[in-house]
């Protein structure tokens, strides 16, 4: 017989110790005073051993946390206070099964808390074996059984009850009971005891056969690869006549009834069903027990993806829809491109931007729902090789106040593919306007803008920009009646 051990630790504390100087080793917390109130020492309790059974005895060692003897505290135990030795020791003797809690404790002081500590004792009570026996070996619908019920390892008599087919049955004194078996059948019979302080007796199981002829069932079904809402219709027949039969049928733990061996199931996710059928006995037959899988598969709902374009520069943004084939809905998934992931929104929905040149694959996926499946779609995006410089920028540097001016500006594109660059031009940090050019690889385009000149007079900063690159320059803003 084994005991378990279970500590419960309650809290933590955090005191530093000192060697008191003298030779007995003794060592003493030292308080860390603090403004926040008293400091607190933790106690630990621990036991000596870890398999207790009624009547054992086991040794108690409470310290604190830096391993010295706590000789002032107490253990608790079952409503019971035991003093400690001068090692920190005491020992407790336990009568009977149960968990215990043992609990070391201190009285504190102003300056100082004791922490208590816990810990569970789980005593194990002795197992007995028991044993059931019936006076019969062949039995038939009607007669009556007497079982005894006994110790495995004593032989003696125990009273308790016998259990047959769900019903409990109180024994005598001496621990017989007599049941009447009124069906045929395979009936399995349990002999039990309650536990004393001491002992605990496990069950002692015995079959009892009620002979009669042995009919077997068979289960078909309407639909052989059943989906997602689909009703399937189960027949339960029997197997010498191949007549329907009245049967109670376990599905996946619910009983149902199938009414002249008819049962419809469906389903409202992607599952499996596992049927068991049994019709009841009766005086000279008894059916076997029928089991079988009903799987139910979700339907399919290919994906489509959706870009609003496949071609773009990079830096361009391409916008995803996604869509059910099924029901053209929009559908909520991830995109996976490279090594990004994206997710498309509740609308079906996002965008993103593709800074490397080149072809790129996009694929669409959502996850499986408990209903249906969602095949995969992929689109490729061409990424456009486009950069564009500023090659060069006439400028004035000086304009008087209100008088027109213009920057010219030289946009090369130096990438492989033709493109249509937007060119900015930037005034004081603010953007001023944009202009779309369409210029073939190895091409220049010429752009202008004209400069805001009605200004207070001084040095302005200004920008023209594109993706790629931008040139600033400093023009100076003159009073023209100076």
């Amino acid at each position: 017989m084994f005991g378990t051990l279970t500590v419960g630790v309650l809290g933590f504390g955090a005191t530093p110790v000192l060697d008191d100087g003298d030779d007995d080793g003794t060592v003493f917390p030292v308080q860390d005073w603090r403004d926040d109130g008293p400091e607190e020492v933790q106690l630990v309790v621990e036991a000596n051993r870890s398999e207790i059974t009624p009547g054992d005895t086991a040794e108690f060692t409470v310290t604190y946390e830096n391993e010295t003897a706590a000789t002032d505290a107490t253990v608790q135990a079952d409503g019971t206070e035991y003093d400690l030795d001068g090692a920190g020791q005491t020992t407790i003797t336990f009568d009977r099964g149960g968990e215990f809690t043992v609990r070391a404790e201190r009285e504190g002081t102003d300056q100082t808390q004791y922490i208590s500590d816990a810990m569970i004792i789980s005593v194990e009570r002795f197992e007995i074996d028991l044993l059931l026996d019936a006076d019969e070996e062949e039995i038939t619908a009607g007669d009556e059984v007497t079982f005894s019920l006994q110790r495995s390892d004593t032989g003696e008599a125990v009273s308790g009850s016998v259990t047959v087919d769900g019903e409990d049955h109180e024994t005598n004194e001496v621990g017989r009971v007599t049941i009447p078996f009124d069906q045929s059948g395979t009936f399995e019979a349990t002999g039990s005891a309650p536990d004393t302080d001491t002992e605990t007796f496990r069950d002692g199981p015995t079959t009892i056969s009620v002979e009669p002829r042995t009919v077997g069932l068979s289960l078909s079904q309407n639909i052989e690869e059943p989906r997602v809402g689909d009703d399937v219709t189960i027949e339960i027949r029997r197997t010498d006549t191949d007549e329907p039969v009245n049967a109670t049928v376990d599905v996946d733990g619910e009983q149902r009834i199938a009414d002249e061996g008819v049962l419809s199931l469906t389903a409202d996710r992607a599952t499996q069903l596992d049927i068991s059928a049994t019709a009841p006995d009766t005086d000279s037959e008894t059916f076997e027990t029928v089991t079988e899988t009903v799987r139910f598969a979700r339907h399919e709902a290919p994906l489509a993806l959706q870009p609003n374009q496949t071609t773009v520069e990079r830096g361009e943004a391409v916008e995803f829809t996604g869509i059910r084939t099924d029901t053209d809905e929009p559908v909520p998934g991830t995109l996976s491109v490279d090594d990004r992931t994206a997710w498309l929104d509740w609308q079906g929905t996002t965008s993103l931007t593709f800074d490397e040149a080149g072809t790129v694959p996009v694929t669409l996926a959502r996850a499986n729902t408990t209903t249906h499946t969602f095949p995969s779609d992929e689109v490729t995006i061409t990424v456009l090789d486009t950069q564009y410089e500023i090659d060069g920028i006439d400028a004035p540097e000086r304009v008087d106040r209100g008088d027109e001016a213009v920057v010219e500006a030289t946009i090369h594109n130096t990438g492989s593919d033709d493109g249509t660059p937007t060119v900015g031009y930037v005034f004081d940090g603010d953007e001023q306007t944009t202009q779309s050019l369409e210029i073939g690889s190895d091409e220049r385009e010429t752009v202008t803008f004209e400069v805001p000149t009605n200004l207070d007079p001084g040095e302005h900063e200004h920008a023209v920009t594109t993706r790629d690159e931008d040139a600033s320059m400093t023009i100076v803003i003159e009073d023209g009646d100076t």
